[in-house]
């Protein structure tokens, strides 16, 4: 097993991010892949993750292992040389393309209550 390693917030943001998208808990997760809720407490705190526990999730969310990496702060996206690539929008569950459309849909209202109004 690799050591494990300090990593930001920001790895929990994306695990969060990936269940809300799939309309999963925590505890689905826990449950499907093993990993205890303690350990996903210690990740929402910024703690430690190894390399088997990223494997996991990879598995888990049907994505690369170097972007749940990257996602932990392991690796920046210049080490895994990332690049943005187009989903195929037919490979994407109901449940994950309504959750992005409710995300846009509020950021959009949210972005337009915060416009001026032009009075004239």
């Amino acid at each position: 097993m690799c050591p494990a390693n300090d990593t930001s917030p920001q790895l929990w943001n994306y695990v969060a991010f990936q269940l809300s998208a799939r309309g999963l808990s925590s505890g689905d997760l826990s449950r499907a892949t093993g990993i205890n809720r303690s350990q996903l407490s210690t990740w929402r705190r910024g703690g430690k993750i190894t390399i088997d526990s990223a494997r996991t999730l990879a598995r888990f969310f049907e994505c690369p292992l170097l972007e749940v990496l990257v996602a932990a702060g392991l690796i920046t996206a210049d080490e895994a040389e990332l690049r943005q690539a187009q989903p195929d929008l037919a490979a994407i569950s109901n449940t994950a393309l309504a959750a992005e459309l409710h995300r846009r849909l509020t950021t959009a209202t949210t972005s337009a209550d915060r416009r001026p109004s032009h009075v004239g």
